[in-house]
């Protein structure tokens, strides 16, 4: 007779965890509270185009996360696109992710684009973060740091 277990939520992790219980031979049973799986993976469809629906994708370096999909069989479903960054918000899309986007971004009044300014490039922990960390930037180089996985 087979242990059986209860996962709670469709996403990433429980999509993973539910994998690895089925190969050690449990009955895995799904919890999950969205119509869909994929929790914070999901996407949804604009202008004929899928996009996150929250801030969540894979770079080439995350060696975990594309074996996996190479192991399910989904390789060729696999797309790297060039990306760009934006928010939807109000039923309006809006270009952001650059310094000059932040002051077209009309959501945010005028305060507040000064407040996320300061607290991005003005931030004491920010600016420490670079000195501390033991895979930075400054130190290895931005495409020897793309190469790690997480």
């Amino acid at each position: 007779m087979s242990k059986k277990v209860a996962i709670i939520g469709a996403g990433y992790t429980g999509m993973i965890a539910s994998k690895k219980l089925l190969e050690e031979g449990y009955e895995v049973t799904i919890y999950e509270k969205s119509s869909k799986p994929g929790g914070i993976a999901q996407s949804i469809d604009m202008d004929e185009t899928k996009i996150e629906k929250h801030y969540r994708h894979i770079f080439k370096c995350d060696n975990y996360v594309i074996d996996l999909i190479k192991e399910l069989g989904l390789k060729n479903e696999l797309q790297w696109l060039k990306s760009k960054m934006g928010y939807y918000t109000n039923n309006k899309k809006y270009r952001f992710g650059q310094a000059l986007t932040l002051l077209t971004y009309k959501p945010l009044s005028f305060i507040e684009k000064i407040r996320f300014r300061d607290r991005i490039f003005k931030n004491k922990i920010y600016k420490g973060l670079h000195k501390n960390r033991k895979y930075n930037s400054r130190k290895m180089g931005y495409r020897k740091l793309r190469k790690k996985s997480i």
